[in-house]
């Protein structure tokens, strides 16, 4: 709850989809009707792996948030060493 660049992300995530779905609405209300619906004829092999991937993106986003918490990658370099050549 303490980690603002988490926040930051957050808020320009949602400022984006929000923009984007006024303007939709806005400007193209079939496109927004077609996007939430799942494609006609789609497999539904496809449709899974479709949920797969949109569980993994929200995996990513929670492993990220527990890393940050317990510390699992340290810290890493603001400048990284380079050779001495």
């Amino acid at each position: 709850m303490d980690w603002w660049p988490a926040w930051a992300a957050i808020a320009v995530w949602v400022v984006e989809f929000i923009a984007m779905d006024i303007l939709l609405i806005r400007f193209n209300p079939d496109l927004m009707a077609e996007r939430q619906a799942p494609p006609k004829g789609a497999k539904s092999w496809d449709r899974a792996i479709m949920s797969v991937l949109r569980l993994l993106q929200l995996a990513r986003y929670i492993l990220a948030g527990l890393d940050q918490r317990y510390g699992w990658t340290g810290g890493f370099p603001v400048r990284p060493k380079l050779p001495d050549w």
